[in-house]
């Protein structure tokens, strides 16, 4: 299944589910910001082509980047919640499988 269209299924089952404007607003803006380095680094953009290294190069990759407000880096906090969102995703794909 394409990436993206399994971003938009999971953000469809939190809206079913009644989940909170600012809960889906953030999961679509991390899982988008994950697609997106996922095809440019990887060339990925289908769901078969997953791995748990995927997910750790991602965190690996925050851990290294500015923030978009300060320019400092990320917070352990705020790089753990990227993770947060990205394993509920990958166990919601794997279920769905």
């Amino acid at each position: 299944m394409n990436l993206r269209t399994a971003i938009e299924d999971y953000l469809t089952v939190h809206r079913i589910e009644n989940h909170s404007h600012w809960t889906i607003y953030h999961t679509r803006e991390r899982l988008y910001w994950f697609a997106d380095w996922l095809e440019s680094e990887h060339g990925i953009t289908d769901t078969d082509g997953l791995l748990v290294s995927h997910m750790r190069g991602w965190v690996g990759h925050l851990q290294q980047r500015p923030s978009l407000k300060t320019g400092a880096r990320l917070s352990d906090r705020t790089i753990y919640t990227y993770g947060e969102t990205l394993l509920k995703f990958f166990h919601w794909l794997e279920r769905k499988r």
